[in-house]
């Protein structure tokens, strides 16, 4: 009787191997209508051969790549979803003999910016609060230290903060204004009178995770004065923010 046995066979040997690190296709601050996010990543992996090439591989490299892009595309859009929010992926180039192999490991979160109904969750502001209209006749006009000389046009301030732990909004929007005071005094001015102001707070998806994303927008009017500006923030007790101690992560 004869025993036939099963040679050893080669194993696969690491040619090359990168990897991207999970990132963002998007910025926030990207005018991006994003209606529902998924709770957690999609991860695929896809295995290619590799035609024998008398250079580099890049170019099939790239298409692997692309391609299991395509392919996590397709599963995401079975679950409802529709774009790629943020990416990463891990390509490992493998030899045996005079064979050659691709690996693509490809991870995403998935997005929704379709505004058809479907059953998942819609995120929305978190909360939001402006200056009211109705208030009291502005400060320049009881004050008599203060006499406008000139006024100058409308200016408006957008600015975006990610804030981790709570939100204080009176304390944002003092920043914003005084980068608007700032701007002011550049601009000939000294004052800023008829002051109004908004605040949206979402919850941040894409940059920071676990924190909150500010979109404050002040606008005054510049103007020349006899006299000191306020430095107060115009019908601040219309601030309202989120409990906790707030971290300024990023202001843009």
């Amino acid at each position: 009787m004869f025993i036939r046995l099963r040679r050893n066979e080669q194993p696969w040997e690491v040619v090359y191997c990168r990897a991207v690190e999970p990132v963002p296709s998007f910025h926030d601050d990207d005018d991006l209508d994003v209606l529902s996010i998924s709770e957690a990543e999609t991860h695929g992996t896809y295995v290619f051969d590799v035609r024998p090439h008398t250079g580099h591989h890049g170019h099939q490299l790239r298409r692997a790549v692309t391609f299991a892009q395509q392919q996590l595309l397709r599963e995401v859009e079975k679950k409802g979803f529709d774009v790629l929010l943020v990416e990463g992926w891990r390509l490992t180039l493998l030899r045996k003999g005079k064979h050659n192999r691709v690996e693509v490991q490809y991870s995403a979160r998935a997005h929704w910016m379709d505004a058809a109904p479907r059953p998942i969750h819609i995120h929305k502001p978190l909360l939001q609060c402006a200056s009211s209209t109705d208030a009291p006749p502005p400060y320049w006009e009881n004050d008599p230290n203060l006499r406008i000389m000139r006024y100058g046009p409308r200016t408006q301030r957008n600015d975006l903060y990610y804030c981790k732990g709570g939100v204080n909004v009176a304390t944002l929007l003092r920043l914003t204004r005084q980068s608007l005071l700032e701007f002011s005094r550049n601009s000939g001015g000294n004052v800023l009178v008829d002051e109004k102001w908004h605040c949206t707070i979402t919850k941040s998806i894409v940059r920071y995770r676990e924190s909150f994303r500010v979109q404050i927008s002040y606008s005054a009017i510049i103007a020349e004065a006899e006299g000191e500006d306020s430095q107060k923030v115009a019908r601040i007790e219309d601030a309202k923010g989120i409990d906790g101690l707030m971290t300024v992560l990023e202001r843009r």
